[in-house]
């Protein structure tokens, strides 16, 4: 039985990650062609060898600044280009961010480039393809810095627009993010109502959805829950039940004094599990528990020679999996396949 689609789909990831994209688009059922993966981060490139070096339609391509449009050839198919670009100087958590004028996130003009170059290549050689792309970050970026992402990418694809989603409506973590596209239509995603506590492996917590993953999280140790109450930084999963419901006040009184008790001196014990709590108040999030918040699926990340810091930061800086996944899902039937051919594909 043949897959009930009449087109293919090339997949060009920027700033690719962990390959969550690549994952969002096998959720999406598209029928995809190739997937190049655009990375240079070595612990990143480690996850995807891990998943996908067997996988004929994954791709590497290195760095974005030597990617060229006329890299992708026109063979018939539509294509998709997903850029992530950096946020670290657009978001409001960095003082004095420079916005697209930093270093990091300038990053965009080369995602601009790579489109500019698809597009004129089209033009010169008459062809019929559609491109379509999906660009990803912080909300909390300046009015003037969407504004000028926005009047560049329709300099290009006038139909271009932005939408505002927030994760928590399809996981259980809060993450808004500013997304730039052409794929019509797409609407907000249903509220699923998926609880911190449902993906959790013991303890409890005193909010239903986690905050917004960083790539670097508070400790364990003195500073610990004051930075997380009073600056809102981290998500922490609780020993017991009644001290998760106390309020804040409380919680903070009594934690230097159940900290003292406790022995613990803020060092890692090779001997603890991710899931103890060795300062006898609260843990974090476990790597699995990180991978749910981000819909990955939880043991992606089972991988040796990279550190949990470094796990933790690379979840941090992806893009949550089933968003991208309900904004693919708007773009034309014709580039999917019925869910039980996917794999046929």
């Amino acid at each position: 039985m043949e897959p009930a689609t009449t087109r293919q789909l090339t997949i060009v990831s920027l700033f690719d990650g962990i390959g969550n994209s690549y994952i969002a688009s096998q959720r999406a059922n598209l029928n995809t062609k190739n997937y190049f993966s655009c990375e240079i981060e070595k612990n990143a490139i480690k996850v995807v060898d891990h998943h996908y070096s067997n996988d004929q339609k994954f791709k590497k391509i290195g760095n974005v600044r030597n990617v060229r449009g006329t890299d992708f050839p026109d063979d018939g198919t539509d294509i998709l280009v997903i850029y992530s670009f950096p946020c670290l100087d657009l978001s409001a958590i960095k003082k004095n961010r420079q916005g697209l004028s930093g270093p990091e996130s300038s990053l965009f003009f080369e995602s601009l480039r790579i489109l500019k170059e698809l597009k004129e290549m089209d033009r010169l050689s008459g062809s019929s393809r559609k491109i379509y792309h999906l660009g990803e970050n912080v909300s909390s970026m300046r009015n003037e810095d969407r504004r000028r992402i926005i009047s560049n990418l329709r300099g290009i694809f006038p139909d271009t627009y932005s939408i505002d989603i927030d994760s928590q409506l399809v996981s259980a973590s809060h993450r808004r993010r500013a997304y730039f596209t052409n794929i019509q239509g797409v609407q907000q995603p249903e509220q699923l109502g998926i609880k911190l506590s449902d993906i959790i492996e013991n303890g409890y917590v005193d909010r239903e959805k986690s905050r917004v993953i960083l790539t670097s999280n508070i400790t364990m140790y003195k500073s610990s829950l004051p930075r997380h109450y009073n600056f809102g930084i981290g998500t922490v999963i609780f020993k017991d039940k009644e001290f998760s419901e106390r309020p804040v006040e409380e919680k903070l009184a009594l934690f230097p004094m159940m900290l003292e008790q406790s022995g613990y001196k803020g060092k890692p014990n090779k001997n603890n599990s991710p899931l103890d709590f060795p300062n006898s108040v609260f843990r974090l999030p476990t790597v699995s528990e990180y991978c749910k918040l981000m819909t990955l699926p939880p043991t992606y990340l089972d991988i040796d020679g990279i550190s949990t810091t470094s796990k933790v930061s690379l979840i941090g800086l992806s893009i949550t999996v089933d968003v991208v996944k309900h904004i693919m899902s708007y773009l034309p039937e014709e580039l999917k396949v019925n869910e039980n051919e996917y794999q046929k594909s």
